[in-house]
């Protein structure tokens, strides 16, 4: 298989858009309201903000976020490029 680096790209590119998406949906419909119940008390949507980075890590730290992306971004590419496909 051949590394293809405009399909990771591609990937990358539509995982962020459905990512932006879903945090509008959520904004517009769930923000302000009460919990939607989806399968009943099993699972439901609760509209909430994190100020941090995944699980709410480090949302007291005043630095910008954007960089831990920015670097694991960086970390992907490289091993992406350096590492053969299993």
């Amino acid at each position: 298989m051949k590394r293809s680096f405009p399909l990771l790209i591609g990937v990358a590119a539509v995982l962020v858009a459905v990512d932006q998406w879903t945090k509008h949906w959520a904004t517009a419909h769930l923000a302000f309201a009460p919990s939607r119940h989806v399968i009943g008390d099993l699972v439901q949507l609760t509209y909430t903000r994190n100020s941090g980075i995944a699980f709410g890590l480090l949302a007291d730290l005043h630095a910008p976020l954007w960089a831990f992306s920015a670097l694991a971004s960086v970390i992907v590419l490289v091993l992406f490029a350096r590492h053969p496909v299993l």
